[in-house]
């Protein structure tokens, strides 16, 4: 399982215990991308220093205290800052170089009689590694996450008592700078309403596509921004997403999807249809192999989660959740 580390105190406190925590993973997990950036495209992650520098002044201006986390962070695990940078800017980066992203995730959130509850799988190459952190962090409600190795929490799921979240990106071709949408979801761990999200996803300058799924105590919400639109679903009962824009107002933004996200979808619309959506109707649907739950080619099912807001419980599946190699935490 992924390693599972507390942490508590101000954020650059917390980071360096994160840091420290996990040092010789976040060591293996840099030199993993370092041969996947030179392979893929044809750059190190030194090479990718100045572009990630370049996104850090609107981190600075709109988010500071996750510079100092992510500094904490640098500092306990024995690397640069701008190694960490790196990771947290990987998105960014990689559609300005390539164009376009790889295609990641699915997310289902979905109301079980009184219980709200987050479904997620985690797509992407293998050579990505994850942690789980349960933080109390000053000026912040406490909260559980599972994230990527050299990031801040949040990139991949996250909870606290109020609200919990997962994000699934957007194939589109534009980006530019502003604030990475790790550093976003990052801020999202510090929310208890839905209406603070979408204010936060509406006033920071975003550099690209992405969507957020989250599920409060009232209701499941979605909010897909582009680097210049932003649009908002809000259900009572369910709601899923891939990595295509669903949102009417996003009608005519330039997409490059690729054939997976359209697949994936259409196979949660046959499931989920049909059925009253049960825990172990979604949990079947992670673990679906008619798309859903990915073994082959350059896009695996490398983590899944399951969040049950009512239960404030985490259950996290190391690599294809069909395998059951999988743990639960509470906040």
């Amino acid at each position: 399982m992924f390693p599972y580390v507390e942490v508590e105190g101000t954020h650059e406190e917390a980071g360096m215990q994160l840091g420290t925590a996990l040092r010789c993973y976040v060591i293996r997990q840099l030199q993993a991308c370092d041969n996947y950036y030179r392979k893929e495209y044809g750059k190190s992650i030194k090479n990718m220093y100045a572009s990630a520098r370049r996104f850090l002044p609107y981190v600075q201006r709109h988010c500071p205290e996750y510079i100092q986390e992510l500094k904490g962070m640098a500092t306990g695990a024995g690397v640069f800052l701008d190694d960490l940078l790196v990771l947290m800017c990987e998105e960014e980066i990689v559609t300005m170089v390539k164009g376009l992203l790889p295609e990641k995730c699915t997310t289902v959130g979905v109301k079980y009689r009184n219980r709200f509850m987050l479904f997620h799988n985690e797509d992407y190459d293998p050579i990505y590694n994850f942690y789980v952190v349960n933080a109390k962090i000053k000026g912040e409600p406490p909260f559980l996450s599972v994230a990527y190795m050299g990031t801040l929490p949040g990139s991949s799921a996250a909870f606290n008592a109020s609200l919990a979240f997962s994000g699934n990106a957007i194939q589109l071709t534009e980006c530019k700078y502003g604030v990475p949408k790790n550093f976003i979801l990052r801020k999202m761990c510090s929310l208890k309403k839905p209406e603070h999200v979408i204010a936060l996803w509406d006033a920071t300058p975003r550099s690209i596509g992405n969507n957020m799924l989250f599920v409060t105590n009232k209701g499941i919400y979605d909010v897909e921004v582009t680097p210049d639109k932003l649009g908002v679903f809000r259900e009572k009962k369910l709601f899923y997403h891939t990595n295509h824009l669903l949102h009417p107002c996003m009608e005519g933004i330039r997409e490059a999807p690729s054939q997976s996200t359209d697949v994936r979808y259409a196979r949660l619309t046959e499931l989920l249809s049909q059925q009253s959506c049960t825990p172990s109707l979604l949990f079947s649907a992670l673990t679906d192999h008619k798309g859903l739950c990915r073994h082959k080619g350059p896009v695996h099912t490398i983590a899944a989660s399951i969040i049950d807001l009512k239960e404030k419980s985490l259950v996290v599946y190391k690599g294809n959740p069909c395998k059951r190699n999988w743990k639960r935490f509470y906040l």
